[in-house]
């Protein structure tokens, strides 16, 4: 797939530390630092139209403009969910960014309790899935939360560049969940 205008693209980030549109912005600009794209930046462009790091309950509604779901718990603002929450989260936040960057594509990751939720969409289509490690941000290790983190950035990715590719059918196999608008 090539295009002649780039491909605009706003995250919205909890779990992942803003570190997805820090890579998609790297590698928009030829230089990526940690995920191996299976895109090359000659063959598609794309723009990062803007990250925001999105934690808390009030990040939420005031940068994103929507109403979070009830979390579980709320660690000094931090929204805590379950597993399934997340991925609705994940969902919501990838909508509301799209929405308000005027984006082609909105991504979007939240993660509490469970291996977390990761959204990605464009007007037509959704995909979401978790990421492969199951940690709990009120005990885990450091090194846990890290781990879910990094399988996190790279499922968005995988979702991202699968997106841009056009090859949907692929991921069927792959235990994501894909809905059309």
């Amino acid at each position: 797939m090539t295009s002649k205008s780039p491909i605009k693209i706003s995250c919205a980030e909890c779990f992942t530390h803003g570190k997805i549109a820090r890579e998609i912005h790297s590698f928009a600009r030829g230089y990526p630092s940690q995920y191996h794209w299976n895109i090359k930046p000659s063959q598609i462009k794309i723009s990062l139209v803007g990250g925001v790091f999105a934690p808390t309950i009030n990040s939420v509604e005031s940068l994103l403009k929507i109403k979070p779901l009830d979390p579980v718990l709320n660690l000094d603002g931090i929204k805590v969910y379950k597993e399934k929450e997340d991925l609705k989260m994940a969902t919501m936040m990838a909508q509301a960014v799209l929405k308000i960057s005027n984006s082609d594509i909105g991504i979007g990751t939240s993660a509490g309790i469970g291996k977390g939720g990761i959204s990605v969409c464009n007007d037509k289509i959704i995909l979401s899935c978790t990421s492969e490690i199951h940690a709990d941000l009120r005990n885990s290790p450091v090194n846990l939360i890290l781990e879910r983190q990094k399988s996190g950035i790279e499922k968005a990715l995988f979702l991202l560049e699968n997106l841009i590719n056009g090859t949907i059918d692929s991921l069927y196999s792959e235990n994501i969940i894909i809905r059309y608008k």
